[in-house]
């Protein structure tokens, strides 16, 4: 179990460097915004400085909420907040905030960024709590989405792939994961070359 928390640690490493990486510029424009204040939350989240993170997340999700017009910038604040709830051992409180990430999230693009991050992450709560067929029903449409996907995001379809294997090796069905996991290891070491540690 400790290896798979590690693993999920990473996993959430990786998202948490692009979306920080994808949010500095807005954060460098705008500081004092919604932008700055959901990089330095998810900032003082990296440092394991999770009940300040959380109340920040929290705050700002209020001032969100309040405004109503940026339903992306919700699911998002949701998100980041619903990570830094699962790494506080809060699952239910977790699964609370994802779901309603998902709700508030009015998209119809399958490869949409926020909602396949949503959904990754809500299906590594299920596998964490060893929910690994709801982990299954929530991942197969992201790789799906992220395959067919006209902006592919190597990283983001080799997080899918694993999560995907993992989701079948806890089911006991051994047949499909060693595919998945040559893929996915195909693709990291395509994208970070092959002494990444990933």
């Amino acid at each position: 179990e400790s290896k798979l928390m590690l693993r999920l640690k990473t996993v959430r490493w990786v998202w948490g460097v692009a979306l920080a990486a994808a949010l500095a510029c807005e954060a460098a424009a705008q500081t004092a915004g919604a932008g700055g204040k959901l990089l330095e939350g998810q900032q003082l989240h990296a440092r394991g400085r999770y009940a300040e993170a959380r109340a920040v997340l929290v705050s700002l999700l209020g001032d969100v909420q309040k405004d109503g017009s940026d339903n992306g910038l919700a699911a998002t604040v949701l998100d980041s907040l619903g990570v830094d709830e699962q790494d506080s051992g809060e699952y239910a409180e977790a699964e609370t905030s994802f779901n309603h990430g998902l709700a508030a999230l009015h998209t119809t693009v399958a490869d949409d960024q926020v909602l396949i991050t949503l959904k990754t992450h809500l299906a590594e709560l299920y596998i964490a709590e060893g929910r690994p067929e709801h982990a299954e029903t929530l991942i197969r449409p992201v790789v799906a989405a992220l395959r067919s996907s006209a902006l592919p995001d190597t990283l983001a379809l080799a997080l899918a792939y694993e999560d995907l294997a993992v989701s079948c090796i806890m089911q006991h069905r051994f047949q499909e994961p060693e595919t998945l996991l040559r893929q996915s290891q195909g693709l990291v070491e395509t994208e970070l070359g092959p002494d990444h540690p990933r």
